[in-house]
């Protein structure tokens, strides 16, 4: 991140913070630290992805599928450790199931890892932040909740920074094309 693009990057993170309130969570310490635990695993990946892809040709199909089949693993180890009641294996439960799998969390990797080939890592994760902006205001008009100032002020944020990142791409890409 350089120069202007500590803007968009401040305007972004800026409204995450909004958004999720993290001095008014109401959650264990546990929850909290599984959490950015995640955020940890994400970021690495991502480093460890683009470093991969830029140093041999990995087939993205492949690899996507391996990751699905290797990332499975502890989850089902999990599953199976977690106190509560068995699993109902009924025919919606497994349409749920093959769904979240296959378009929710496999294509979406391998979209991931496509717009991570295009684009430096930083652009991309910030991107990503679109995505709470997506789930709270599809949440509203599903369930007809109302909004918080807060999550409007940080929608607007996240919106203003991914904006000016998009601005900043287009200039940048428009003077590169004039110096030829």
């Amino acid at each position: 991140v350089r120069g202007k693009q500590w803007l968009a990057a401040a305007s972004t993170l800026g409204g995450l913070l909004l958004i999720i309130e993290p001095w008014n969570m109401h959650s264990s310490l546990f929850s909290k630290m599984l959490g950015i635990g995640a955020a940890v695993c994400w970021a690495v990946s991502t480093v460890l992805l683009k470093r991969l892809r830029r140093r041999e040709p990995v087939d993205l199909l492949v690899l996507t599928t391996w990751q699905m089949i290797i990332g499975s693993v502890p989850l089902v180890l999990l599953a199976e450790l977690a106190p509560g009641r068995s699993t109902d294996w009924s025919s919606h439960y497994i349409a749920i199931i093959i769904f979240l799998s296959v378009a929710s969390v496999a294509l979406c990797w391998w979209l991931w890892v496509w717009i991570l080939d295009r684009v430096p890592a930083w652009e991309a994760s910030l991107s990503v932040l679109g995505t709470p902006v997506v789930a709270i205001l599809s949440s509203r008009l599903a369930l007809g909740e109302a909004f918080k100032a807060s999550e409007v002020a940080g929608i607007l944020l996240i919106g203003s920074g991914l904006a000016l990142l998009s601005l900043f791409g287009w200039m940048s890409s428009r003077r590169a094309a004039q110096t030829r």
